[in-house]
């Protein structure tokens, strides 16, 4: 694929989080319950016992109508936290809807971490997962400090446990395939309010 044919990292993330900053409040909560419908009908959803959800900040589309049903489906819900003693690493904790939590240093609310509390990533049976955009051989775009390919990179190139199912709103697509790099990690879906489309 020519270089001409990709979109930079910087390029697509400029783009698509300009995208998500224009949908207004009735946009935000019409898909954060159109997100719902449609996770609920995924058979990998409906078999799985340990699922992590992120907890949603700005204008990501929001997630805690899908903790709380996932709560009310019986699963046991997980959120990504700071590791407290390896830089750049997360932790999966389990949590419970309405439970207090604190800003981590980047801002972003999280549960006080309980070691006791915490799964290991091999352990979760579904991720799902923040993104900014998103292309359709599974790339997926964060906000570049690589979190999520540190804790799934055993799942890399290879199917399997957990499902990494990324979270977006329609316009987070990409418009032209993203530029990859050697530690990425793709996901086996996405989910966005209108559609589910399987990568793997």
């Amino acid at each position: 694929m020519s270089s001409d044919s990709l979109l930079t990292r910087q390029q697509s993330r400029r783009h698509a989080l300009n995208q998500r900053r224009q949908l207004s409040v009735f946009q935000q909560k019409t898909a954060e319950m159109a997100l719902c419908r449609r996770i609920r009908r995924l058979p990998v959803y409906r078999k799985a016992r340990a699922i992590s959800v992120y907890l949603s900040t700005a204008s990501e589309i929001g997630t805690m109508t899908v903790l709380k049903m996932a709560e009310r489906d019986g699963k046991h819900c997980y959120v990504p936290v700071l590791h407290p003693w390896q830089q750049h690493k997360m932790a999966f904790m389990r949590y419970r809807a309405g439970e207090k939590l604190q800003r981590n240093h980047w801002g972003i609310a999280e549960p006080a971490l309980s070691i006791d509390a915490c799964i290991a990533a091999r352990q979760l049976d579904l991720v799902m997962m923040p993104l900014v955009a998103f292309d359709m051989a599974g790339r997926r775009l964060g906000m570049g400090q690589g979190f999520y390919d540190r804790a799934f990179a055993f799942r890399r190139h290879l199917s399997g446990k957990p499902f990494l199912l990324g979270l977006a709103h329609e316009c987070q697509q990409a418009l032209r395939p993203l530029e990859s790099q050697p530690w990425d990690v793709d996901m086996d879906a996405v989910v966005t309010p209108v559609r589910i489309i399987h990568f793997r």
